[in-house]
């Protein structure tokens, strides 16, 4: 049976109308995102609010955007954990209960304030019509979907410290400066790779723990055509 479409779920649970942000005016370059709610409960079990933060899905809805943007209001988007302007009770003609992040802010490296770009923050846009993942960045990244965490062998639990992934996984979207490209042409959807997990990132997709993003050299190999 297919797994369920967790991002699709996500979209049509929490609506958020970007239209009453219109007083929200970034400079070039920025990005305003509204977050999805923190997640209440695990299963059964009702989350205290200073541990919901944790599992709140990577995933927000575009409020405001700054000139030479290629999101609009309305895009939802899938965000770097720790990255962003974090604000929360956002409050500036447009009240939101739920956390507000501005991409594309300065940063300071060596003394000195550098922009960084609004896609390193948001190198996912979540296409509406399916749910279907499409890479906002200029960076050769790839969108992979890995094999489940390995929590058992020869039948006995392993401890949680002991489980790991195999390492494979199956490209589910592809950035249009991606740069995979083998004797039998370049990389394609569907098929499936061997990674480095030394270079994903990793998103929280509510019931879809195993999507990631890595960059094109992280592939060591196609596997193509076997089953």
């Amino acid at each position: 049976m297919d797994r369920p479409d967790s991002i699709q779920l996500l979209i049509t649970e929490h609506r958020i109308d970007a239209g009453d942000a219109t007083c929200l005016l970034p400079p070039r370059g920025r990005v305003v995102v509204e977050m999805l709610p923190e997640a209440e409960r695990m299963g059964t079990v009702l989350l205290p609010e200073i541990v919901a933060g944790k599992f709140r899905p990577d995933v927000g809805v575009v409020l405001a955007c700054g000139p030479d943007v290629s999101l609009k209001p309305g895009d939802t988007v899938c965000v770097r954990g720790y990255d962003g302007q974090w604000i929360d009770e956002f409050d500036a003609g447009y009240r939101t209960s739920n956390q507000v992040r501005i991409y594309g802010k300065a940063s300071q490296f060596q003394g000195e304030l550098q922009e960084v770009p609004w896609s390193e923050g948001i190198p996912l846009q979540i296409v509406q019509e399916g749910g279907e993942l499409e890479l906002t960045a200029t960076h050769r990244n790839l969108v992979i979907r890995r094999e489940p965490i390995v929590q058992r062998e020869k039948g006995f639990l392993l401890p949680e410290s002991a489980q790991y992934r195999t390492g494979l996984a199956t490209i589910v979207s592809i950035g249009p400066q991606c740069d995979l490209v083998t004797e039998d042409g370049p990389a394609r959807i569907g098929d499936r790779v061997c990674y480095d997990s030394r270079g994903e990132i990793d998103f929280a997709f509510g019931a879809d723990p195993d999507l990631a993003i890595v960059p094109d050299v992280a592939i060591n190999c196609v596997i193509r055509g076997g089953e």
